[in-house]
């Protein structure tokens, strides 16, 4: 695996009974699970003192949560140490007291978060996103856009897309692609017969016509990139 892959997670907060109930993804083939203790609402600005909890283990946390218009900014922080994550995040679009993350441990971070959902009319779908690219000229929203292609049996296949930009502005359309790995969706985004932007995502667990994903460059590359291991733990 090249690029940033190895370096990031995409993860879903979601507020359960006092506490978060954690799913993400990292460069695995799965989609993983746990429990935030100390934190009501993923959305509650603020530094938090939390408990994350997989099975037996417990280990705390101090995690960040800083709102900038519909965007979130996060800072995770550890674990003796070994825990040190940076993440930008939007509300879910579905479920609007969950949050959806993308995390990162390296020098270079991924470009966005995004939600995608089968579009009510046939053979579309539809992105809620934010991006660096948005967040370098101080725009804190989210953005929308469509693809078309061949839904009658999910998400998995080949799109056309286009995203919806600042003031009007549109790009696109690329080729985009959704292959399954395991629990886990790749995707790609080609232009003019280039690869231009690789990502990675799961079925929201609490809606199958909707998946969260995380994408970056293609041919990025992140100088001391974490192992597997260390970032699913960020993640969580």
């Amino acid at each position: 695996m090249t690029g940033l892959r190895n370096a990031v997670a995409v993860a879903k907060y979601t507020a359960s009974d006092g506490a978060l109930l954690l799913r993400f993804a990292t460069a695995a083939d799965t989609v993983s699970g746990a429990t935030i203790e100390g934190l009501a609402s993923p959305l509650l600005a603020g530094t938090h003192a939390v408990d994350l909890v997989e099975g037996d283990r417990r280990r705390s946390l101090e995690l960040t949560i800083m709102p900038r218009g519909k965007v979130f900014d996060l800072v995770a922080d550890g674990d003796g140490g070994r825990i040190s994550a940076r993440g930008m995040g939007i509300a879910d679009p579905e479920f609007p007291d969950s949050l959806l993350v993308s995390w990162w441990c390296s020098e270079q971070r991924p470009a966005g978060i995004v939600k995608y959902e089968l579009g009510d009319e046939p053979g579309t779908i539809v992105p809620t996103y934010t991006s660096i690219m948005l967040e370098a000229t101080g725009f804190n929203d989210v953005l929308g856009g469509r693809a078309t292609g061949d839904t009658k049996h999910g998400f998995p296949g080949s799109y056309s897309i286009t995203y919806e930009g600042e003031g009007g502005t549109s790009f696109g359309p690329f080729d985009w692609t959704i292959t399954p790995r395991g629990a886990v969706l790749d995707l790609t985004w080609d232009a003019g017969g280039a690869r231009v932007i690789d990502g990675f995502g799961f079925v929201d667990p609490d809606s199958s016509h909707s998946i969260v994903v995380v994408y970056w460059g293609a041919g990025q590359h992140a100088p001391g990139e974490k192992d597997e291991k260390e970032v699913g733990d960020a993640g969580r």
